[in-house]
């Protein structure tokens, strides 16, 4: 692999686990910091989620590379999410269950997005302003559905 394989891919990794632990942080209401207990156990949870995404971008570099815009920032829209959501299925069968202040599939699936389209900044630099673009986009629909959640909850 290309040396700037493996720094999308690490790249790809750290915004996975950071993303996931933002979007937990920003879950848990400041008025109500009682959950925040719960971000130790996703800080370590979410660091084998971070691998998956770190291994996934470095499957995928080369096609980020050489294919179209459409496919790369469709797949990453696609796969990060989906890797964050079988994450968490796994996760759960490991663990027996999940019970925490926020919902971790929602920021497993928002930190694999933010992963994958970090690697494809990395890999295609021409290209951020989609990117950001996605992200934004991203950020808007997870603080819409923590808003929803906690109405529920």
């Amino acid at each position: 692999m290309h040396r700037s394989g493996l720094t999308a891919s690490a790249i790809a990794g750290f915004v996975a686990w950071t993303g996931s632990l933002l979007a937990a942080a920003l879950y848990i209401p400041p008025a109500e910091w009682a959950g925040a207990r719960d971000l130790g156990s996703m800080a370590l949870w979410s660091a084998p989620f971070g691998g998956i995404i770190a291994l996934a971008a470095a499957a995928s570099v080369d096609g980020l590379r050489t294919r179209s815009l459409l496919w790369t920032y469709g797949g990453a829209l696609l796969l990060g999410p989906t890797l964050g959501f079988g994450s968490f299925a796994l996760a759960v069968k490991v663990r027996g269950g999940w019970v925490v202040a926020f919902p971790v599939f929602s920021c497993w699936a928002f930190g694999g997005l933010l992963g994958l389209l970090a690697a494809a900044c990395v890999t295609r630099p021409r290209s951020r302003w989609i990117a950001g673009g996605l992200a934004t986009v991203a950020l808007g629909a997870l603080l819409l559905t923590h808003s929803v959640l906690r109405r529920l909850g």
